[in-house]
């Protein structure tokens, strides 16, 4: 069985097709700001969740309309699907020891369209995650910059 297991890791691991030795799902949200005085979309966007250089989830947020002004809540689900077994033990070690903390980064970017503008918004976040208050996400740490391009 071992052997086995052995084998499919190796291939996946040529193939680009490595299992992961986590699989988790959750919702995020996010606000989205808008400073315009006319409406605006929020199209879908793509952030990538990586650990220590090693791209482990991703999360995919919706289509969002937000009012001149305003803003609005976007919702993210989250997958965590491609842990690596190296990332995977580094995981755990550093969870264990640090309290149960986790450091993360989220890359991603999204298209905004203001009346006739249309942005292109990208974000890098650097996170540390409680993983004891896992599946909610309880972030301990925080800090994102942000770029836009029109």
């Amino acid at each position: 069985d071992e052997f086995f297991k052995d084998v499919g890791s190796f291939f996946g691991a040529l193939t680009g097709l490595a299992p992961s030795v986590i699989r988790m799902g959750m919702r995020a949200e996010a606000k989205v700001y808008n400073p315009a005085s006319v409406g605006a979309t929020a199209e879908p966007g793509i952030f990538n969740i990586t650990y220590r250089g090693h791209v482990i989830g991703s999360a995919a947020t919706q289509r969002a309309s937000v009012a001149p002004a305003s803003h609005s809540v976007v919702w993210a689900d989250v997958k965590v699907d491609r842990v690596p077994t190296v990332a995977g033990m580094l995981m755990l070690q550093d969870i264990t020891n640090n309290n149960t903390q986790l450091p993360v980064e989220v890359d991603g970017s999204l298209l905004a369209i203001a009346g006739p503008f249309r942005v292109h918004c990208k974000v890098h976040c650097d996170l540390v995650t409680d993983v004891s208050a896992l599946p909610v996400a309880k972030f301990t740490h925080k800090k994102c910059t942000y770029a836009y391009m029109v």
